[in-house]
């Protein structure tokens, strides 16, 4: 007897994908789950004929039944244009969704034992955030054809508020110009979303950081020192003297930026332990640095400090107190700290990003967990009870193009079986169906259990067996 398993929009995509997705849905879930299939063919030959309208209503019809369920599609580039004698170079269909839809995209990686990683010290996932938003994604850009001023300029809709207006760059040849933008609700959205998945996982949150970390602080005793370690050895009593300018430091991490040093009190005891001129270096930087203590961004004051300051508001306002309960903990980060971070960490964690960043860094993630084939990713909207699951991987043309000559392909389906899993899973989630739930974790565990025992399509056989 099948399972019931209520209302899903299933989205149909192109290539390679498109076939794995029909023998996925024929073989591993219609047998066993009896499901109300709300179907739209994203594929790009119908997104033409419907002048893309068909993307449109697919994104409303996941907004009524909460879960979406999507294969991957092609963006349109020249190329695909020529190829497909397209009307014109439609947008990405995920962007199209997500800039209705709103929220955050998270991706994590499918975590095999036999799989190595490229960065072998990952022994936890690492969840990205990326903002669903805005940003390039929607930016409007344009070829300068020759000398003149490039001008930004807000109107306000409100008689009594006064226009803004910039001069961004003086052309003295031709060139590219740029407008890009985001809005407060859907940064206050993106935070809501990030801070409600590292809370249910019980793991830290990172944004961004300003100012002096906890490893600067210990790269300066170390040359002040020659070593930390020694610093065990003397008398606990000289740290008495350097507590107030510590407190100094520690009210402003409260009233401005809270960062997390990852050095704790007791940490900082032992440190300071007889080594009153260590400490008298290191907080002379206090003195020294305290405008990079307190530095906001340096290339984007204002737009990703805007990010950095609703973060901030949304964590002390709602969600610090459950964060210390929990004994976990957020901090804001520049971003080559964090990759730098990321590199050298065990995993667990999750990491918000903007819409850009956060594409790139789970590629990158899911490079170094062994494979792009095995990442998920989905996107939480607002509402805290819309999903869409779909494959982190394109549409695998390489692979299409063996099939269409006749040749024998070997694509990994992992990532698409996901997609049909972790929809399903939120289905059960807001239906409390018990059995729709251990579907999906048995499904997910056989897979993982195929790959274990040695059964594997080709990308991850090269990956275990090498060339």
């Amino acid at each position: 007897m099948k399972i019931k398993g209520g209302a899903v929009v299933e989205i149909q995509g192109d290539e390679m994908t498109r076939i794995i997705w029909d023998l996925i849905k024929e073989k591993l879930i219609l047998p066993f789950v009896d499901l109300d299939i709300h179907f739209f063919d994203l594929g790009i030959q119908n997104r033409d004929a419907t002048n893309d309208q068909v993307t449109v209503d697919c994104a409303y019809a996941i907004m009524q039944h909460n879960v979406g369920i999507k294969c991957a599609t092609i963006t349109p580039d020249e190329q695909r244009v020529s190829e497909f004698g397209l009307k014109q170079m439609w947008r990405s269909p995920n962007g199209t969704i997500r800039n209705i839809l709103g929220g955050t995209v998270f991706r994590e990686a499918i975590i095999c034992r036999n799989v190595p990683r490229l960065v072998p010290g990952w022994s936890k996932s690492i969840v990205i955030g990326r903002h669903a938003f805005g940003d390039q994604y929607k930016a409007t850009d344009f070829v300068v054809p020759g000398p003149g001023k490039l001008e930004i300029k807000w109107t306000p809709d409100v008689p009594d508020q006064a226009p803004i207006q910039h001069q961004v760059f003086h052309f003295t040849n031709p060139g590219v110009a740029l407008a890009m933008y985001n809005t407060d609700a859907s940064i206050k959205d993106f935070a809501h979303s990030s801070f409600r998945l590292a809370l249910d996982k019980k793991w830290p949150l990172y944004l961004r950081i300003f100012g002096l970390m906890s490893r600067d602080i210990r790269a300066h005793g170390q040359g002040y020192s020659g070593c930390i370690r020694a610093h065990e050895q003397g008398d606990s009593d000289s740290w008495q003297g350097y507590s107030g300018s510590w407190s100094r430091i520690f009210g402003l991490m409260d009233k401005d930026i809270r960062v997390v040093f990852g050095l704790m009190s007791k940490d900082i005891r032992v440190h300071g332990k007889g080594y009153s001129g260590l400490w008298a270096r290191i907080l002379g930087l206090w003195h020294e640095d305290i405008g990079y203590f307190q530095a906001r961004n340096t290339i984007l004051k204002k737009y990703d400090g805007r990010f950095k300051d609703i973060f901030q508001e949304v964590y002390q306002a709602e969600y610090k107190a459950a964060y210390e309960a929990a004994g976990i903990w957020y901090e804001h980060r520049l971003i080559d700290d964090m990759v730098a971070y990321a590199m050298k960490s065990e995993g667990g964690f999750v990491w918000a990003c903007k819409n850009y960043d956060g594409d790139v860094q789970s590629d990158s993630i899911a490079q170094g967990f062994g494979s792009l084939g095995l990442m998920t990713s989905v996107l939480v909207c607002p509402d805290g009870k819309t999903i869409e699951a779909e494959a982190a991987h394109g549409t695998v043309t390489r692979h299409y193009r063996m099939h269409q000559r006749g040749e024998e392909t070997s694509t990994n389906p992992i990532a698409s079986i996901f997609a049909w899993t972790r929809g399903l899973a939120h289905r059960a989630k807001l239906d409390s169906n018990a059995a729709l739930a251990h579907f999906c974790q048995t499904l997910e565990r056989v897979c993982i259990e195929t790959i274990e025992a040695g059964h594997m399509t080709k990308d991850l056989a090269l990956c275990v067996k090498g060339s």
